[in-house]
């Protein structure tokens, strides 16, 4: 499960932005370096390398009283040593296949790499709509077939061009677009009151690329939620209407605000909701802009779809969930606990809960 910004209980802050799932990772951007230069000590894949980051991040791994002072570098040599010690030494010589010591073995490149490994593992692709193109016909039934018509259809032909950006076997383009999905929660030190988010204009310095965020995958879709960068919508029929029509969307939601917060509070953490509204409305003004000068990475008009046809785009997004991701007996590999026999050699393991 993704968790919205603001509702993060192991800081004394918030996070900045929702978390998103480990699976399939795309290009980064990496905090050591700047947008666009490639760090020499980058993995060998994405997941490998975006396993660096968190513990460089205050508000997740690092916290505000570790090596506060130090450098990225610094902070992952004090991690390392952590780790190099005979209870962690026996996993990684089983892991590496080697009896080398553990000065020798563990690493930061072989501590990030196996976190890398980790994540890759979690391939969860077996969905009912990778069946049907691989050529299982009864994968999926007839209606949502209709439905795959709507997803993928052109505007001028009733359909809602969600293929637009959301293209591939992964369903996305990679690209950056302006949405203008709500933004909630402390923002990233952004604008006036610096509780902004202008994600790829802090790497550009692009106009259009203000409020401009990465496509994201729909592969899982369906239980990934709660959904949108401050992961501020808490069901998929919220994704769909503001995909649709923003505006309307932004009009809905904080003239229902306190209803729509209601689905999201995790244990008595609230969210952030200052300059919610305003700071919402700013990139739905760069999202219409963008339009108007035909710039950018956005849908060029709304899209007026029935009732029944939103439901029908949900169904097909539904198509494209593994439903193993939601049976805890296929997840339980991937889950260390007592119960698989895993090991716990610092005794600093957390425990899943609520599987």
């Amino acid at each position: 499960m993704t968790v919205p910004a603001s509702t993060h209980s192991f800081a004394p802050r918030s996070v900045p932005r929702d978390s998103p799932e480990t699976l399939e990772p795309f290009e980064i951007c990496h905090p050591d370096t700047d947008s666009g230069i490639a760090n020499p000590d980058a993995g060998d894949n994405l997941a490998w390398d975006q396993a660096r980051f968190p513990v460089t991040s205050p508000e997740e791994m690092r916290g505000f009283e570790f090596a506060v002072e130090e450098s990225n570098e610094e902070l992952r040599s004090q991690l390392v040593a952590r780790f190099q010690n005979d209870a962690w030494l026996p996993l990684f010589q089983q892991a590496l296949d080697s009896d080398e010591d553990a000065e020798t073995l563990i690493t930061e490149r072989t501590i990030f790499e196996a976190i890398g490994a980790y994540e890759r593992s979690q391939e969860f692709s077996e969905s009912p709509w990778a069946a049907y193109v691989q050529g299982d016909d009864d994968a999926i039934d007839k209606a949502a077939k209709r439905d795959a018509l709507l997803f993928f259809g052109a505007v001028s032909e009733g359909g809602s061009d969600c293929v637009q950006c959301h293209s591939g076997d992964a369903f996305t383009d990679e690209l950056f677009a302006v949405m203008a999905f709500p933004q909630a929660g402390r923002g990233k030190g952004d604008g006036d009151a610096g509780d902004e988010d202008f994600d790829r204009f802090r790497e550009t310095g692009d106009a259009e690329d203000l409020y401009a965020f990465r496509v994201p995958t729909l592969l899982n879709v369906a239980a990934t939620g709660p959904w949108g960068h401050a992961g501020m919508f808490a069901t998929l029929e919220q994704v769909v209407r503001h995909h649709l029509n923003p505006a309307d969307s932004i009009d809905d939601y904080f003239a229902n605000l306190n209803s729509n917060l209601a689905l999201l509070e995790y244990n008595g953490y609230a969210i952030q909701t200052e300059n919610a509204e305003t700071n919402t409305r700013k990139a739905l003004v760069q999202l219409q802009d963008n339009r108007e000068r035909e710039v950018g990475n956005v849908r060029p008009v709304d899209v007026d779809l029935s009732d029944d046809q939103i439901d029908d785009l949900i169904t097909f997004l539904e198509t494209l969930t593994d439903p193993r991701v939601d049976d805890p007996e296929a997840l339980s590999p991937w889950i260390a606990s007592d119960a698989n026999g895993d090991p716990d050699p610092d005794g600093l393991r957390l425990e899943a809960i609520g599987l």
